[in-house]
């Protein structure tokens, strides 16, 4: 049940975006009644949580599945395919955007569940930089906490529709400074 709800909410929140969807539209669209609607979510927050988690889940998988099934890969490469398959989801980023929004404006629930996730990518990305980058003397978290803050940068960016962000240089500026 949750995933006809998450997909119905999906197709209204592209089309309508998050402030003019209601639990009430998206419960019509997913044809269960309120109820139904408030057993699995107590929120819209809540809901379009899941559905940014459900794609930054996925993302995730299909680039640590990429990165895992080479041997081989220029670390300027890798960074700028990271960036590229993050930024490319317009939904995914403009509703991870309104929840951080709804975090800052102390949302508990919602700035408790971000924390947790955050954590989550960060080991993530330095699993799979630790996987790249061979040296033992190497500072992991912060290469791991650096990406994330670029990618929370450069959605922004996107979704403002700054120009000219030229992924492979900052990649390869990046990769350079953390060889040194």
């Amino acid at each position: 049940m949750r995933t006809v709800i998450i997909e119905s909410a999906e197709r209204l929140l592209m089309k309508n975006g998050v402030e003019r969807t209601t639990l009430a539209d998206i419960s019509n669209e997913a044809k269960i009644s309120k109820g139904t609607l408030y057993y699995y979510y107590k929120s819209k927050n809540d809901l379009i949580f899941d559905i940014t988690e459900r794609h930054l889940e996925k993302a995730t998988k299909e680039i640590l599945d990429f990165i895992y099934s080479i041997e081989v890969l220029d670390t300027d490469k890798l960074l700028s395919i990271l960036y590229e398959k993050v930024i490319k989801d317009e939904m995914r980023n403009k509703l991870h955007l309104y929840l951080i929004q709804e975090a800052i404006r102390n949302n508990e629930n919602i700035k408790e569940r971000f924390i947790n996730s955050y954590n989550l990518w960060r080991e993530d990305i330095k699993k799979a930089i630790k996987s790249i980058i061979k040296k033992s003397d190497e500072d992991y978290d912060t290469i791991s906490l650096i990406i994330l803050s670029c990618l929370d940068g450069l959605i922004i960016q996107h979704i403002l529709g700054i120009e000219n962000i030229q992924l492979e240089k900052f990649a390869e500026y990046f990769f350079n400074k953390v060889g040194e």
